[in-house]
């Protein structure tokens, strides 16, 4: 075996590992080739050379290290509620949950992750049906744009588009439905942003 550049070989299997753990799949040798700076039949070569000697794993498609293979097998504690979320102290929340999921970090990351499932048609327009399971971050920090899960004006849980109205100077709630009215409410709270939308079948 021809001598490897060492620096090389930590920066393809680094990028490989952090593309896995980000996307939940494995790199192509294009996807590495450009991110480090060589072409793939290089990346292949360096690939094959370090499946040879153990340091990664490598089977012509995937790449595997010690990293990927413990998070191939995490998974992240959700709650799911199959009613509204509701407002008040933790001890209320708590007592609403239906039951705790474990769902795999490689595709759906870490978080404070809870599950609701979305009823009506109010988000159609944004590809969000009737049924669909909508995976929410509790801690994450809304943007405008973001698909929320926010409490409306009567105190219920609602899932919508949070914009901002550079009029008026507030936040406000936007149904991706143009049958349906904005919502503006006095004080204005998120119960968590969007993460992932997963299709009834």
């Amino acid at each position: 075996m021809r001598h490897k550049d060492a620096a090389l070989m930590e920066r393809i299997r680094d990028y490989a590992e952090r593309f896995y753990l980000d996307r939940g799949r494995s790199p192509s040798t294009a996807e590495i080739g450009a991110a480090v700076g060589v072409n793939k039949a290089t990346v292949y070569r360096y690939l094959v050379a370090m499946q040879e000697t153990g340091e990664i794993g490598y089977d012509g498609r995937n790449v595997s290290t010690r990293k990927t293979a413990l998070a191939e097998y995490a998974t992240t504690a959700a709650r799911v509620y199959l009613g509204a979320i509701p407002c008040g102290p933790p001890e209320t929340v708590d007592a609403a949950v239906d039951q705790i999921v474990q769902l795999p970090s490689a595709l759906f990351g870490t978080g404070n992750l809870y599950v609701i499932f979305a009823r009506g048609d109010s988000m159609i327009e944004a590809g969000i049906d009737d049924g669909d399971m909508v995976i929410v971050d509790a801690d994450r920090e809304p943007a405008v744009g973001d698909k929320v899960v926010a409490l409306d004006g009567e105190g219920q849980s609602t899932l919508k588009t949070l914009r901002y109205d550079d009029v008026r100077c507030r936040y406000y709630l936007h149904p991706e439905n143009r049958l349906l009215r904005d919502i503006y409410v006095e004080e204005l709270t998120v119960q968590g942003v969007v993460r992932f939308i997963v299709k009834r079948s």
